[in-house]
């Protein structure tokens, strides 16, 4: 199974536009909690409660993946569109995920901007 990929052979529901993307969710999730953990014990920033906030807002981010596509790639009514969007934002999402906690291991500064919205 490419996880990267979905084949376009019918007209998806948007029922299953969200479950397709739901389910990389699962996989997006023990992959960032990987990333956290390995951050966690060799970077700067030790308070747990960093890495909550921070994979609440990744995941808030990766909620668009379906929004976009439901609200704008599925209106245009492309297959290949669709391929291409659902392949390169994954792989473009999961690296920059990827990379934005491993960055805030060489400039925890950063992450006072992220802990703006929730007051702290």
């Amino acid at each position: 199974m490419n996880i990267l990929q979905r084949k376009i052979d019918n007209d998806f529901s948007i029922s299953e536009i969200i479950i397709w993307w739901e389910i990389r969710r699962v996989i997006y999730n023990i992959i960032m909690f990987i990333v956290g953990i390995l951050s966690f014990f060799i970077g700067y920033i030790t308070i747990p409660i960093i890495y909550i906030l921070f994979a609440i807002n990744l995941n808030v981010l990766y909620t668009f993946s379906w929004i976009v596509e439901i609200a704008l790639i599925k209106g245009i009514n492309s297959n290949k569109l669709t391929i291409k969007y659902v392949k390169w934002f994954s792989i473009l999402f999961y690296f920059y995920s990827i990379i934005a906690v491993l960055f805030y291991i060489i400039f925890p500064k950063l992450l006072d901007w992220t802990l703006i919205p929730y007051g702290l």
